[in-house]
């Protein structure tokens, strides 16, 4: 990829995605709280903005299921505490594969991908996924190794998966948006709390 793609027009970059995931990673990483915000409708605002809330709300939704796979791993929980947390994190799953069907749905409006371009093997917001989740392992790995110095060595190998991440997302959009490539947006069907009108 060359020049950094321009902060506007119908799509929310990437680079611009990092700054926003990051913000909030590094405030819940050190107090440990997931800002709460509004799902988006499908009318709220222009493309960036719906593509924005629905990355916000795949992100708070990655927050909470890491705060949940702490909290189930803590000594002392009884069985009731465990099968509560497990459904806790079953419904955070059906929001999270929800906001990334949606984020797909929204990016390929805006993008309107070529029929004829050869197939990605990934489509953005499963790619956004994997950015919200390495941002929040970064923001962790950061404050654990303030007290464990053995964490420092992972710090980098991080920050360069991140970048590599990053960039390649946005050389998905920028192809996808030169008729380069195409995506497919494959629902996320799970075996357990379907959605209404999808497989289980």
């Amino acid at each position: 990829m060359t020049a950094m793609p321009a902060g506007d027009g119908p799509v929310l970059w990437a680079w611009e995605a990092l700054r926003l995931l990051t913000a909030a990673a590094e405030s819940q990483a050190s107090g440990g709280r997931v800002t709460p915000s509004h799902p988006p409708t499908p009318d709220q605002g222009g493309d960036r903005e719906l593509q924005t809330g629905l990355l916000r709300q795949l992100h708070r939704a990655n927050g909470q299921l890491w705060l949940h796979e702490d909290e189930i791993r803590a000594a002392g929980r009884t069985d009731s505490d465990i099968a509560a947390l497990r459904r806790a994190i079953e419904r955070l799953n059906l929001e999270r594969n929800d906001r990334i069907d949606r984020l797909n749905q929204a990016y390929a409006l805006a993008l309107r991908p070529h029929p004829a371009a050869p197939l990605a093997t990934e489509a953005p917001g499963t790619a956004l996924d994997r950015l919200s989740v390495l941002v929040l392992r970064l923001a962790y790995t950061r404050v654990r190794a303030h007290t464990d110095e053995s964490l420092l060595d992972r710090l980098p190998l991080l920050q360069a998966q991140l970048f590599d991440l990053r960039q390649s997302i946005d050389l998905l959009i920028d192809d996808v948006r030169s008729g380069r490539r195409r995506f497919a947006s494959y629902q996320a069907a799970k075996l357990y709390g379907s959605r209404p009108g999808r497989s289980a």
